[in-house]
Protein backbone atom coordinates (compact mmCIF):
# COMPACT_ATOMS: atom_id res chain seq x y z
CA UNK A 1 0.00 0.00 0.00
CA UNK A 2 1.43 3.35 -0.99
CA UNK A 3 0.70 6.39 1.16
CA UNK A 4 -0.77 9.28 -0.84
CA UNK A 5 1.31 12.01 0.56
CA UNK A 6 4.93 11.09 0.73
CA UNK A 7 6.48 12.75 3.76
CA UNK A 8 9.82 11.28 4.13
CA UNK A 9 13.24 12.00 2.39
CA UNK A 10 15.84 9.58 2.10
CA UNK A 11 18.77 11.29 3.31
CA UNK A 12 21.76 8.00 2.39
CA UNK A 13 21.73 4.17 3.08
CA UNK A 14 23.68 1.14 3.04
CA UNK A 15 23.56 -2.23 3.45
CA UNK A 16 26.29 -5.01 4.63
CA UNK A 17 26.40 -8.45 5.92
CA UNK A 18 24.49 -7.94 8.97
CA UNK A 19 22.48 -4.65 8.90
CA UNK A 20 20.58 -2.64 6.38
CA UNK A 21 20.72 1.06 7.45
CA UNK A 22 18.27 3.85 6.04
CA UNK A 23 18.41 7.49 7.10
CA UNK A 24 15.85 9.46 6.40
CA UNK A 25 14.03 13.06 7.79
CA UNK A 26 10.19 13.85 7.61
CA UNK A 27 8.20 17.26 9.66
CA UNK A 28 7.51 16.30 13.17
CA UNK A 29 3.97 17.30 12.06
CA UNK A 30 3.27 16.52 8.29
CA UNK A 31 -0.49 17.82 8.16
CA UNK A 32 -1.29 14.40 6.56
CA UNK A 33 -3.95 12.47 8.32
CA UNK A 34 -2.82 9.30 7.40
CA UNK A 35 0.58 10.00 9.47
CA UNK A 36 1.63 9.59 12.99
CA UNK A 37 2.34 12.95 14.50
CA UNK A 38 5.85 12.30 16.76
CA UNK A 39 5.30 14.96 19.70
CA UNK A 40 7.58 14.49 22.93
CA UNK A 41 5.84 11.35 24.03
CA UNK A 42 7.47 7.59 24.05
CA UNK A 43 6.75 6.55 20.44
CA UNK A 44 6.72 2.58 20.02
CA UNK A 45 7.78 1.64 16.41
CA UNK A 46 6.39 -1.52 14.96
CA UNK A 47 9.08 -3.29 12.60
CA UNK A 48 8.88 -6.16 10.15
CA UNK A 49 11.70 -7.64 7.48
CA UNK A 50 11.43 -10.32 5.18
CA UNK A 51 13.68 -12.77 3.98
CA UNK A 52 15.25 -11.10 0.69
CA UNK A 53 15.31 -7.99 -0.55
CA UNK A 54 11.90 -8.96 -2.39
CA UNK A 55 9.11 -7.65 -0.60
CA UNK A 56 7.17 -10.80 0.97
CA UNK A 57 5.56 -11.74 4.24
CA UNK A 58 7.42 -10.93 7.28
CA UNK A 59 6.20 -14.24 9.23
CA UNK A 60 8.06 -14.04 12.69
CA UNK A 61 10.26 -11.11 11.37
CA UNK A 62 9.13 -8.36 13.51
CA UNK A 63 8.29 -6.46 16.86
CA UNK A 64 8.21 -3.15 18.58
CA UNK A 65 10.48 -0.92 19.99
CA UNK A 66 9.97 1.93 22.63
CA UNK A 67 12.03 4.77 21.37
CA UNK A 68 12.01 8.93 21.85
CA UNK A 69 12.52 10.61 18.65
CA UNK A 70 12.60 14.46 20.21
CA UNK A 71 13.97 15.59 23.51
CA UNK A 72 16.43 12.07 23.79
CA UNK A 73 19.68 12.94 26.14
CA UNK A 74 21.49 10.82 24.35
CA UNK A 75 24.73 9.64 26.64
CA UNK A 76 26.71 8.41 23.01
CA UNK A 77 27.71 11.84 23.22
CA UNK A 78 30.67 10.81 25.71
CA UNK A 79 34.05 9.62 24.35
CA UNK A 80 36.31 7.56 26.82
CA UNK A 81 38.87 9.13 25.26
CA UNK A 82 38.20 12.14 26.35
CA UNK A 83 37.37 11.89 29.88
CA UNK A 84 38.56 9.46 32.80
CA UNK A 85 35.51 6.90 33.68
CA UNK A 86 34.75 5.56 37.22
CA UNK A 87 32.60 1.83 37.59
CA UNK A 88 30.48 1.96 39.87
CA UNK A 89 29.62 -1.90 40.07
CA UNK A 90 27.28 -3.94 43.00
CA UNK A 91 29.73 -6.37 43.97
CA UNK A 92 28.73 -9.71 43.10
CA UNK A 93 25.61 -9.98 45.22
CA UNK A 94 23.31 -12.41 45.02
CA UNK A 95 19.53 -11.54 44.31
CA UNK A 96 17.64 -13.58 47.20
CA UNK A 97 15.20 -15.96 46.08
CA UNK A 98 12.57 -15.73 48.74
CA UNK A 99 11.89 -11.89 48.54
CA UNK A 100 9.67 -10.75 44.79
CA UNK A 101 11.58 -6.95 45.26
CA UNK A 102 14.73 -5.63 47.20
CA UNK A 103 16.36 -2.52 47.55
CA UNK A 104 20.45 -3.11 47.67
CA UNK A 105 22.82 -0.36 48.94
CA UNK A 106 26.57 -0.21 48.19
CA UNK A 107 29.00 2.54 49.58
CA UNK A 108 31.90 3.37 47.11
CA UNK A 109 34.52 6.12 47.37
CA UNK A 110 35.74 8.59 44.57
CA UNK A 111 38.89 7.59 42.89
CA UNK A 112 41.76 8.53 44.14
CA UNK A 113 43.03 11.29 42.18
CA UNK A 114 39.96 13.52 42.94
CA UNK A 115 40.29 13.53 46.24
CA UNK A 116 42.31 16.38 46.80
CA UNK A 117 41.21 18.61 43.45
CA UNK A 118 38.22 19.66 42.56
CA UNK A 119 36.30 17.20 39.45
CA UNK A 120 33.28 17.07 37.28
CA UNK A 121 31.28 14.38 36.60
CA UNK A 122 29.67 15.15 32.85
CA UNK A 123 27.79 11.87 32.39
CA UNK A 124 27.36 8.40 33.18
CA UNK A 125 25.99 5.23 30.99
CA UNK A 126 24.60 1.80 32.54
CA UNK A 127 26.33 -1.26 33.04
CA UNK A 128 23.74 -4.06 33.24
CA UNK A 129 25.26 -7.76 33.94
CA UNK A 130 24.63 -9.52 30.48
CA UNK A 131 21.66 -12.03 31.56
CA UNK A 132 20.47 -10.16 34.06
CA UNK A 133 18.67 -7.83 32.18
CA UNK A 134 14.81 -8.97 34.03
CA UNK A 135 16.17 -8.67 37.44
CA UNK A 136 17.69 -4.71 37.69
CA UNK A 137 14.86 -2.58 37.60
CA UNK A 138 16.29 0.78 38.60
CA UNK A 139 19.91 2.08 40.22
CA UNK A 140 19.95 5.52 41.75
CA UNK A 141 23.94 7.02 42.66
CA UNK A 142 23.78 9.51 45.81
CA UNK A 143 25.87 11.28 47.29
CA UNK A 144 26.92 10.96 51.00
CA UNK A 145 26.93 14.61 52.16
CA UNK A 146 26.63 14.79 56.11
CA UNK A 147 26.47 17.30 58.68
CA UNK A 148 29.35 18.81 60.63
CA UNK A 149 28.17 16.90 63.98
CA UNK A 150 28.17 13.83 61.66
CA UNK A 151 31.51 14.08 60.39
CA UNK A 152 32.86 15.13 63.89
CA UNK A 153 32.01 11.11 64.80
CA UNK A 154 34.74 10.29 61.94
CA UNK A 155 32.17 8.80 59.81
CA UNK A 156 34.54 9.25 56.69
CA UNK A 157 37.10 6.76 57.70
CA UNK A 158 34.41 4.54 58.63
CA UNK A 159 33.06 5.01 54.86
CA UNK A 160 36.52 4.78 53.25
CA UNK A 161 36.74 0.85 55.56
CA UNK A 162 33.29 0.14 53.76
CA UNK A 163 34.03 1.15 50.38
CA UNK A 164 36.97 -0.77 50.36
CA UNK A 165 35.60 -4.05 51.82
CA UNK A 166 32.83 -3.49 48.91
CA UNK A 167 30.01 -3.27 51.75
CA UNK A 168 26.45 -3.17 51.03
CA UNK A 169 23.09 -3.51 52.85
CA UNK A 170 19.72 -3.99 52.30
CA UNK A 171 18.46 -0.41 52.22
CA UNK A 172 16.19 1.32 54.54
CA UNK A 173 16.25 -1.81 57.43
CA UNK A 174 17.85 -1.68 60.53
CA UNK A 175 20.84 -3.69 59.16
CA UNK A 176 22.23 -0.17 57.27
CA UNK A 177 24.54 2.24 58.88
CA UNK A 178 22.54 4.72 60.61
CA UNK A 179 24.24 7.77 58.99
CA UNK A 180 23.54 6.61 55.13
CA UNK A 181 20.14 7.77 55.53
CA UNK A 182 22.04 11.12 54.99
CA UNK A 183 23.30 10.03 51.58
CA UNK A 184 19.51 8.38 50.87
CA UNK A 185 18.38 12.06 50.34
CA UNK A 186 20.67 13.20 48.01
CA UNK A 187 20.12 11.96 44.18
CA UNK A 188 22.95 12.30 41.85
CA UNK A 189 21.71 10.60 39.02
CA UNK A 190 18.73 7.56 38.32
CA UNK A 191 18.75 4.87 35.73
CA UNK A 192 15.67 2.87 35.08
CA UNK A 193 14.95 -0.18 32.89
CA UNK A 194 14.88 0.68 29.44
CA UNK A 195 17.46 3.40 29.91
CA UNK A 196 20.91 3.97 28.71
CA UNK A 197 22.61 7.05 30.55
CA UNK A 198 22.90 10.79 30.14
CA UNK A 199 25.57 13.62 28.53
CA UNK A 200 24.91 16.71 30.58
CA UNK A 201 25.37 19.77 28.76
CA UNK A 202 28.24 21.90 28.74
CA UNK A 203 27.36 24.28 30.44
CA UNK A 204 27.14 22.06 34.37
CA UNK A 205 28.86 19.00 36.02
CA UNK A 206 28.48 17.37 39.43
CA UNK A 207 30.87 18.51 41.53
CA UNK A 208 33.26 15.54 43.41
CA UNK A 209 36.43 15.93 45.63
CA UNK A 210 38.70 18.84 46.43
CA UNK A 211 38.12 17.87 49.56
CA UNK A 212 35.02 20.18 50.14
CA UNK A 213 32.75 17.74 47.51
CA UNK A 214 31.17 14.77 47.75
CA UNK A 215 33.82 11.74 48.79
CA UNK A 216 31.59 8.73 48.67
CA UNK A 217 28.61 7.60 46.89
CA UNK A 218 25.92 5.34 47.50
CA UNK A 219 24.44 2.97 44.45
CA UNK A 220 20.82 1.72 45.43
CA UNK A 221 19.92 -0.82 42.93
CA UNK A 222 16.42 -2.22 43.07
CA UNK A 223 15.69 -5.62 42.05
CA UNK A 224 12.96 -6.86 40.94
CA UNK A 225 12.46 -10.88 41.10
CA UNK A 226 8.72 -12.13 41.11
CA UNK A 227 9.35 -15.91 40.02
CA UNK A 228 11.77 -16.29 43.19
CA UNK A 229 14.84 -17.44 41.08
CA UNK A 230 17.46 -18.55 43.31
CA UNK A 231 21.14 -18.07 42.48
CA UNK A 232 21.05 -14.88 40.31
CA UNK A 233 24.82 -13.20 41.28
CA UNK A 234 24.97 -9.56 40.16
CA UNK A 235 27.36 -7.49 39.16
CA UNK A 236 25.87 -4.04 37.69
CA UNK A 237 26.07 -0.76 38.48
CA UNK A 238 27.20 2.40 36.35
CA UNK A 239 29.65 4.09 34.09
CA UNK A 240 30.53 7.48 35.13
CA UNK A 241 32.60 9.64 32.95
CA UNK A 242 34.48 12.99 34.85
CA UNK A 243 37.09 15.33 34.32
CA UNK A 244 39.41 17.83 35.88
CA UNK A 245 38.58 20.46 33.12
CA UNK A 246 35.66 22.18 35.06
CA UNK A 247 32.36 23.57 33.86
CA UNK A 248 31.08 26.93 34.24
CA UNK A 249 28.04 25.66 37.04
CA UNK A 250 27.93 22.48 39.71
CA UNK A 251 24.91 20.58 39.05
CA UNK A 252 22.54 19.70 41.10
CA UNK A 253 19.20 17.30 41.24
CA UNK A 254 15.51 17.73 42.55
CA UNK A 255 13.13 14.81 43.07
CA UNK A 256 9.80 16.01 42.66
CA UNK A 257 6.02 13.91 43.14
CA UNK A 258 4.15 11.80 45.14
CA UNK A 259 5.56 10.79 48.51
CA UNK A 260 6.71 6.99 48.43
CA UNK A 261 4.20 5.40 50.86
CA UNK A 262 0.26 4.22 50.98
CA UNK A 263 -0.58 8.12 51.21
CA UNK A 264 -0.57 7.79 47.29
CA UNK A 265 -3.67 5.31 47.10
CA UNK A 266 -5.04 4.37 43.37
CA UNK A 267 -8.25 2.14 43.61
CA UNK A 268 -9.25 -1.22 41.62
CA UNK A 269 -10.91 -1.68 38.52
CA UNK A 270 -10.08 2.25 36.72
CA UNK A 271 -9.18 2.74 33.34
CA UNK A 272 -7.87 6.08 34.57
CA UNK A 273 -7.21 7.54 37.64
CA UNK A 274 -4.87 10.52 38.60
CA UNK A 275 -2.76 11.32 41.78
CA UNK A 276 -0.39 14.10 41.87
CA UNK A 277 1.96 15.14 44.10
CA UNK A 278 2.98 19.37 44.82
CA UNK A 279 6.08 21.30 45.22
CA UNK A 280 4.63 24.74 46.89
CA UNK A 281 5.95 27.75 46.72
CA UNK A 282 7.45 27.16 50.17
CA UNK A 283 10.00 24.74 48.83
CA UNK A 284 11.36 26.71 45.80
CA UNK A 285 11.65 29.57 47.38
CA UNK A 286 14.50 27.99 48.47
CA UNK A 287 16.17 27.87 45.30
CA UNK A 288 17.98 31.25 45.24
CA UNK A 289 17.24 34.79 44.00
CA UNK A 290 17.54 33.92 40.29
CA UNK A 291 16.02 30.32 40.35
CA UNK A 292 17.69 27.50 38.43
CA UNK A 293 17.95 26.15 34.88
CA UNK A 294 16.87 22.80 34.19
CA UNK A 295 18.88 20.35 31.60
CA UNK A 296 17.23 16.61 32.04
CA UNK A 297 14.53 14.88 33.64
CA UNK A 298 13.68 11.12 34.33
CA UNK A 299 9.82 10.48 34.77
CA UNK A 300 9.02 7.66 36.97
CA UNK A 301 6.35 5.06 38.04
CA UNK A 302 5.66 1.83 37.86
CA UNK A 303 3.24 -1.07 35.86
CA UNK A 304 0.27 1.13 36.04
CA UNK A 305 1.55 4.45 34.57
CA UNK A 306 0.18 5.69 31.40
CA UNK A 307 0.50 9.13 31.24
CA UNK A 308 2.91 11.27 33.42
CA UNK A 309 3.35 14.76 33.06
CA UNK A 310 5.04 17.84 35.13
CA UNK A 311 3.22 20.70 35.23
CA UNK A 312 4.24 24.36 36.13
CA UNK A 313 2.80 27.07 37.68
CA UNK A 314 4.48 30.89 38.00
CA UNK A 315 1.72 34.07 39.42
CA UNK A 316 -1.21 32.30 39.26
CA UNK A 317 -0.84 30.85 35.53
CA UNK A 318 0.05 27.76 34.09
CA UNK A 319 2.69 27.48 31.92
CA UNK A 320 3.86 24.87 29.33
CA UNK A 321 4.60 21.57 30.73
CA UNK A 322 7.85 21.04 31.91
CA UNK A 323 7.80 17.21 31.02
CA UNK A 324 5.28 15.53 29.72
CA UNK A 325 4.53 11.67 28.21
CA UNK A 326 1.00 10.09 27.48
CA UNK A 327 2.54 7.25 26.19
CA UNK A 328 4.66 6.03 29.18
CA UNK A 329 6.16 2.63 28.67
CA UNK A 330 7.00 0.77 32.46
CA UNK A 331 9.91 -0.78 30.01
CA UNK A 332 11.51 2.37 28.19
CA UNK A 333 12.08 4.86 31.00
CA UNK A 334 15.01 6.95 29.63
CA UNK A 335 16.30 10.52 30.61
CA UNK A 336 14.81 13.39 28.32
CA UNK A 337 16.67 17.04 27.51
CA UNK A 338 14.02 19.67 29.29
CA UNK A 339 14.51 23.74 29.25
CA UNK A 340 13.68 26.76 31.05
CA UNK A 341 14.12 27.85 34.69
CA UNK A 342 12.13 27.13 37.98
CA UNK A 343 11.80 30.18 39.93
CA UNK A 344 11.42 31.00 43.66
CA UNK A 345 7.59 31.02 43.84
CA UNK A 346 6.64 28.52 41.69
CA UNK A 347 4.65 25.52 42.24
CA UNK A 348 5.43 22.30 40.39
CA UNK A 349 2.47 19.55 40.21
CA UNK A 350 3.63 15.95 39.20
CA UNK A 351 0.58 14.10 37.89
CA UNK A 352 0.53 10.33 37.34
CA UNK A 353 -2.48 8.78 35.39
CA UNK A 354 -2.92 4.87 35.99
CA UNK A 355 -5.02 1.98 34.62
CA UNK A 356 -5.90 -0.30 36.97
CA UNK A 357 -8.47 -1.85 35.00
CA UNK A 358 -6.92 -5.47 35.50
CA UNK A 359 -6.48 -4.62 39.03
CA UNK A 360 -9.07 -6.22 41.83
CA UNK A 361 -7.49 -4.75 44.96
CA UNK A 362 -5.86 -1.14 45.33
CA UNK A 363 -2.78 -0.33 45.16
CA UNK A 364 -0.67 2.37 47.10
CA UNK A 365 2.77 3.65 46.76
CA UNK A 366 5.83 2.03 47.47
CA UNK A 367 9.15 0.65 46.59
CA UNK A 368 7.97 -2.54 45.23
CA UNK A 369 7.65 -2.73 41.30
CA UNK A 370 3.78 -4.21 42.34
CA UNK A 371 3.35 -0.63 44.44
CA UNK A 372 3.38 2.55 42.74
CA UNK A 373 5.37 5.78 42.29
CA UNK A 374 4.56 9.14 40.36
CA UNK A 375 7.94 11.20 40.26
CA UNK A 376 10.37 12.97 38.63
CA UNK A 377 14.00 13.39 38.84
CA UNK A 378 15.43 16.81 37.61
CA UNK A 379 18.89 17.82 36.78
CA UNK A 380 19.65 21.82 37.05
CA UNK A 381 22.29 24.07 37.93
CA UNK A 382 23.55 26.03 39.95
CA UNK A 383 23.42 23.75 42.23
CA UNK A 384 21.18 25.01 45.46
CA UNK A 385 20.75 22.76 48.70
CA UNK A 386 16.90 22.06 48.33
CA UNK A 387 17.31 17.99 47.02
CA UNK A 388 13.69 16.74 47.17
CA UNK A 389 10.06 18.40 47.25
CA UNK A 390 7.76 15.93 47.57
CA UNK A 391 3.82 15.86 49.19
CA UNK A 392 1.14 13.35 49.60
CA UNK A 393 -2.60 13.15 51.39
CA UNK A 394 -2.85 14.34 54.81
CA UNK A 395 -3.74 11.55 57.50
CA UNK A 396 -7.11 13.53 57.33
CA UNK A 397 -7.69 13.87 53.97
CA UNK A 398 -6.70 10.32 53.06
CA UNK A 399 -8.78 8.38 55.32
CA UNK A 400 -11.65 10.84 55.46
CA UNK A 401 -12.23 10.11 51.21
CA UNK A 402 -11.96 6.60 52.24
CA UNK A 403 -14.70 6.70 54.89
CA UNK A 404 -12.71 5.79 57.53
CA UNK A 405 -12.98 7.36 61.20
CA UNK A 406 -9.08 7.43 62.31
CA UNK A 407 -10.13 7.96 65.64
CA UNK A 408 -11.85 4.02 65.75
CA UNK A 409 -9.22 2.58 63.84
CA UNK A 410 -6.76 4.44 67.24
CA UNK A 411 -9.22 3.04 69.75
CA UNK A 412 -9.39 -0.30 68.43
CA UNK A 413 -5.21 -0.26 68.27
CA UNK A 414 -5.24 0.33 71.71
CA UNK A 415 -7.33 -1.60 72.87
CA UNK A 416 -6.15 -5.19 71.21
CA UNK A 417 -1.89 -3.93 72.45
CA UNK A 418 -2.20 -1.62 75.37
CA UNK A 419 0.40 0.61 75.59
CA UNK A 420 1.27 2.60 78.72
CA UNK A 421 0.23 6.18 77.66
CA UNK A 422 1.06 7.36 81.37
CA UNK A 423 1.38 11.45 80.76
CA UNK A 424 0.40 11.07 76.98
CA UNK A 425 -1.24 13.68 75.03
CA UNK A 426 -4.72 12.37 72.87
CA UNK A 427 -2.78 14.49 69.83
CA UNK A 428 0.58 12.49 71.20
CA UNK A 429 -1.37 8.81 71.13
CA UNK A 430 -3.05 9.64 67.83
CA UNK A 431 0.05 10.61 65.84
CA UNK A 432 1.89 7.82 67.24
CA UNK A 433 0.51 5.73 64.69
CA UNK A 434 2.01 6.11 61.00
CA UNK A 435 -0.66 5.97 57.74
CA UNK A 436 0.65 2.10 56.90
CA UNK A 437 -0.57 0.77 60.45
CA UNK A 438 -4.10 2.72 59.83
CA UNK A 439 -3.93 1.03 56.56
CA UNK A 440 -3.29 -1.80 57.98
CA UNK A 441 -5.53 -2.21 60.33
CA UNK A 442 -8.65 -1.49 57.82
CA UNK A 443 -6.69 -3.84 54.87
CA UNK A 444 -9.93 -6.07 55.18
CA UNK A 445 -12.59 -2.78 55.17
CA UNK A 446 -10.96 -1.18 52.12
CA UNK A 447 -10.65 -4.23 49.90
CA UNK A 448 -14.61 -4.76 50.30
CA UNK A 449 -15.16 -1.08 49.45
CA UNK A 450 -17.04 0.41 46.64
CA UNK A 451 -14.87 3.75 45.43
CA UNK A 452 -17.26 6.68 45.12
CA UNK A 453 -16.56 8.68 41.79
CA UNK A 454 -15.32 11.70 43.68
CA UNK A 455 -12.50 9.69 45.31
CA UNK A 456 -9.84 11.12 42.78
CA UNK A 457 -11.02 14.51 43.54
CA UNK A 458 -10.80 14.28 46.96
CA UNK A 459 -7.37 12.47 47.00
CA UNK A 460 -5.58 15.46 45.00
CA UNK A 461 -7.75 18.61 45.99
CA UNK A 462 -7.79 18.25 49.64
CA UNK A 463 -4.51 19.05 52.30
CA UNK A 464 -1.12 17.54 51.44
CA UNK A 465 1.82 17.17 53.23
CA UNK A 466 4.41 19.13 51.55
CA UNK A 467 8.23 17.48 52.79
CA UNK A 468 11.09 19.75 51.55
CA UNK A 469 14.28 18.34 51.58
CA UNK A 470 17.41 20.49 51.99
CA UNK A 471 21.43 18.96 51.99
CA UNK A 472 22.53 17.79 55.04
CA UNK A 473 19.54 17.50 56.96
CA UNK A 474 16.15 15.44 56.79
CA UNK A 475 14.17 18.54 55.42
CA UNK A 476 10.87 20.16 56.95
CA UNK A 477 7.47 19.24 56.36
CA UNK A 478 4.30 21.44 55.99
CA UNK A 479 0.78 21.62 54.99
CA UNK A 480 -0.01 22.70 51.67
CA UNK A 481 -3.21 22.73 49.59
CA UNK A 482 -3.52 22.84 45.48
CA UNK A 483 -2.68 26.16 44.49
CA UNK A 484 -5.05 28.37 42.53
CA UNK A 485 -4.15 29.13 39.16
CA UNK A 486 -5.31 29.57 35.42
CA UNK A 487 -4.80 26.24 33.70
CA UNK A 488 -2.68 26.67 29.82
Amino acid sequence: MLDDQQDYQVLSGYQNETHTVIRAKRPWKTGDEDDFDIAKDTVRVIWATGASDQLSYHEKRRGTKSVLFRNWANPKGLNEADYKTWDIKVNNFEIPGDNDTLYYCQVFTIPEETRDVKHHIVGYESLIKSGNEAFVHHMVLYECIFPDEIEAQHVSLEMQKLAENGYGEECRTPNMPIHWHYCLTNTAFGWAVGGEGLALPQEAGLPIGGNKHTSYFILETHYDNPNLEKGVIDASGMRVFYTEELRPNDLGALSIGSMISPRQFIPPGRTEFRTIGMCGSHCTQKLGDDGVTLTAVLLHSHLLGRKLRLRHIRDGLELEAIAEDNAYDFNYQTSREVKGQILPGDDLIMECDYDSSQRVNYTIGGESTREEMCLAFLLYYPRRDVNFCVSGPTRETLFGALNIDVNATIAELESKKPIDVCGMKQNETQTRYTVKQLFKANEDKIRAMKFDDDLETKLNMGEHLLACGIRKTFGNVTKMSFPDFKPI
